[in-house]
């Protein structure tokens, strides 16, 4: 039995948020699907983000970008409060820090790591060796 959210119930929420809803708030809804199955994941944080994280795993996978532009492992990066929307999305689109708008680049690394969830949701549940 598959315990993952289903495809088309996160599609749903992606595509019919409600009025006030962020990013966030589309990924609490998805985790608060009955039955989705999904599992507390680690989190990176957003340095002066007022409590706000990101997926870890995302800034992992980049972990070649952030210690060139930051000369730091993403671990010791998360360690000393994690870094800006704008430096988060320099590394997310491998990419050279560059100045933007924190609003722009927390909108578009928001909607990566929803993309990345959603994917991760429709993905097959791993099987356990010897079932």
């Amino acid at each position: 039995m598959r315990d993952l959210i289903s495809r088309a119930a996160v599609l749903e929420i992606l595509r019919t948020p409600k009025a006030s809803d962020t990013f966030p708030d589309m990924i609490r809804r998805v985790e608060a699907l009955e039955g989705c199955g999904v599992k507390e994941r680690k989190t990176f944080p957003i340095l002066k983000g007022e409590g706000a994280s990101i997926d870890y795993q995302l800034v992992a996978d980049h972990a070649e970008q952030a210690r060139a532009n930051h000369y730091q492992s993403v671990d010791r990066l998360a360690e000393r409060g994690g870094l800006s929307w704008c430096e988060l999305y320099a590394v997310l689109h491998n990419r050279k820090w560059e100045k933007m708008a924190d609003n722009d680049a927390m909108i578009a690394c928001r909607a990566l790591e929803a993309r990345i969830l959603a994917a991760l949701a429709q993905a097959p549940a791993p099987t356990e060796e010897g079932s």
